[in-house]
């Protein structure tokens, strides 16, 4: 209030040189002054000059800045938030399967009697092509394959 010029210097704390700030005078009575902005813990010390006619007042210095912002947080707290999500969000598509399944409609299709009968029918192909030998008692030769094979009437292949 009552004052036609102001004038404000920074410094940064340490500092013996001291810095001109920005100056504006928007309305009347009403000042707007820029000073650099902290970054991080740190403070900006500041002295304002005020000027009516001849007559001057000189503010003592003062100081203002930030500091880093509280976290208190720790690992295993945020190892345990991670592990709920991934259970909410194993638990939603868990509970998807069952909403989508189908309910009472039984459209399975049993084919083990077709698929025994197959591999009996292989089986009997099988073993009905195999040929015996006196000269080799105990082997069937297999002649589609041609190989010997153990007869399992034998143990082990052996007489």
């Amino acid at each position: 209030m009552n004052t036609d010029s102001l004038s404000v210097l920074w410094r940064l704390p340490g500092e013996s040189q001291s810095h001109e700030a920005s100056v504006e005078m928007i309305s009347d009575q009403e000042w707007e002054v820029s000073i650099p902005a902290t970054l991080g813990d740190t403070r900006i010390e500041y002295q304002i000059i005020a000027s009516m006619g001849e007559f001057s007042n000189q503010m003592p210095w003062l100081s203002i800045g930030t500091s880093d912002p509280y976290f208190d947080g720790t690992s295993l707290g945020a190892k345990l938030q991670s592990f709920s999500i991934i259970m909410i969000i194993f638990g939603f598509m868990l509970s998807l399967q069952t909403w989508f399944s189908p309910r009472g409609v039984s459209n399975l299709v049993d084919n083990t009697n077709e698929v025994e009968e197959t591999i009996s029918q292989q089986n009997n192909d099988y073993w009905s092509r195999l040929i015996k030998s006196d000269e080799n008692p105990g082997w069937l030769w297999d002649p589609v394959e041609k190989e010997w094979v153990a007869d399992p009437d034998l143990s082990r292949g052996e007489q």
